[in-house]
């Protein structure tokens, strides 16, 4: 009972209230989820069950080692949410406007993602994205032949359904941040595709890695939200 305990004495309050009340004013301020809260209320009432029986001497329930291990997590991911970066490193490949739209289909099959930024004298100025392309291609269906060397970046970025919403975001960012930022967003009806992780969040900077929406299902995991 060691750990589980050390934990919740640590969170705030040896007491069931002081537990919650902190843990409802974290998630006020956007520093926990509300998933996360809510599973730290079921550990909280846990934690009275095995510290409060006033029957025994003895705890009512004994913690097993995986519940242990899952506070522990969550614990780590409420004080020391882990960072975007290096998390999210990844290698991003770019096209630019001109660029032959051959070029960024290459770099989504080789490097097994889905957007690409596209640049224009070192500045994100747009992102491609596989539905744009998928869109264009079933506009060429009718023409039989597609002469991909003639088809440019730009061509292609016509077919897409609004602007494709992406962000810079800087490294220093947590996962916290990136799924606030995410879900915000929708919620605002301005849905994001990706983060695009640069030194500080400014344009024109060196592109250190992606998170795109579809990585959200990982992100709450390593957050402890499962």
């Amino acid at each position: 009972m060691s750990s589980f305990d050390q934990n919740t004495q640590t969170c705030g309050s040896n007491e069931f209230d002081g537990f919650v009340k902190l843990a409802i004013a974290a998630e006020r301020a956007g520093k926990i989820r509300r998933e996360q809260l809510n599973e730290m209320r079921r550990f909280a009432e846990l934690r009275n069950l095995m510290v409060h029986d006033w029957q025994v001497n003895e705890p009512a329930v004994e913690p097993s080692e995986r519940l242990v291990e899952r506070l522990e997590r969550l614990y780590a991911s409420f004080t020391n949410p882990p960072k975007v970066f290096p998390e999210f490193k990844m290698v991003v490949g770019t096209c630019t406007p001109d660029d032959e739209i051959r070029i960024p289909i290459s770099l989504m099959r080789d490097g097994s993602y889905s957007q690409v930024p596209v640049l224009n004298e070192g500045k994100v100025i747009d992102l491609l994205t596989a539905e744009t392309v998928t869109r264009w291609l079933a506009s060429e269906i009718p023409n039989q032949l597609i002469d991909l060397p003639s088809i440019k970046v730009r061509d292609v970025l016509k077919h897409r359904v609004g602007k494709e919403g992406f962000r810079l975001i800087s490294r220093s960012f947590t996962l916290l941040d990136v799924a606030n930022l995410f879900e915000s967003q929708k919620t605002l009806g301005q849905e994001i595709d990706a983060l695009i992780i640069t030194e500080s969040g400014k344009d024109g900077q060196n592109i250190l890695g992606l998170v795109t929406v579809y990585d959200m299902p990982s992100i709450l995991k390593l957050l402890g939200v499962e």
